[in-house]
């Protein structure tokens, strides 16, 4: 179903009681105002703050410029709460058009009424629907609580791999998981010998200059004012 299209009296009817509800009068300056991506992101920020930057945005009056705008607008916020605008859709947006101004206004009442339905939120990698919540967590806190140099070798060089099961975390996934924990510690390791060393360095040039000092207050000493 496009973004862009005619309502039907149903959804006229909503979307008539939310504009009189919200003091929302679609007339030609309403729409006018609608075709610039600016008034609209100030509308989608009242629904989700966090994901409408105004910076990114600016009024603009040529319709190639608006377009431009609404390329924006549809990457950065409609496309993450699922809506599929197509180029005819955008310039339709972009021109001010009757149905394309009452569909958005429609569209922003559903994510106003029904809570913004984030897509990164509906969308699960493959690997999430193997591993339960309480396993991934649990390996999570063992790489970032455990900073010990050890590592499971002998699991990490058996050629096979065991049956999985659906309540605990793919043996492909653990695999990389202490992988990247090893090359984690190993880079843990080396920072710390750097610390080890620059501390060391401190104490010599510390040492040297509490010998200067020493120096100077005893030629201060035996040098005639």
């Amino acid at each position: 179903m496009p973004f862009c299209r005619t309502l039907n009296a149903k959804e006229l009817q909503e979307l008539d009681d939310w504009m009189i509800h919200k003091q929302i009068k679609l007339d030609n300056r309403t729409r006018r105002d609608l075709s610039d991506v600016v008034t609209v992101a100030r509308l989608f920020r009242k629904v989700n703050a966090k994901l409408v930057d105004m910076y990114n945005f600016s009024s603009h009056s040529s319709f190639a410029l608006k377009l431009e705008n609404w390329k924006m607008f549809n990457l950065k916020v409609l496309r993450k709460l699922g809506f599929k605008l197509s180029r005819n859709d955008l310039e339709q947006l972009a021109s001010a058009r009757l149905t394309a101004a009452q569909s958005l206004l429609y569209h922003l009442m559903c994510t106003e009424r029904d809570g913004p339905k984030l897509k990164f939120q509906r969308q699960m990698h493959p690997l999430m629907a193997v591993a339960t919540q309480e396993d991934i967590q649990m390996v999570r806190n063992n790489l970032a609580g455990n900073t010990s140099n050890q590592m499971p070798v002998q699991l990490l060089e058996n050629d096979k791999e065991p049956a999985e099961d659906p309540k605990q975390v793919p043996y492909t996934v653990y695999k990389q998981l202490i992988q990247e924990k090893h090359k984690k510690e190993k880079y843990i390791s080396s920072v710390r010998q750097k610390v080890r060393l620059l501390q060391s360095l401190i104490l010599v040039k510390e040492e040297r200059i509490n010998n200067l000092m020493k120096r100077l207050a005893t030629l201060s000493k035996h040098t005639p004012l």
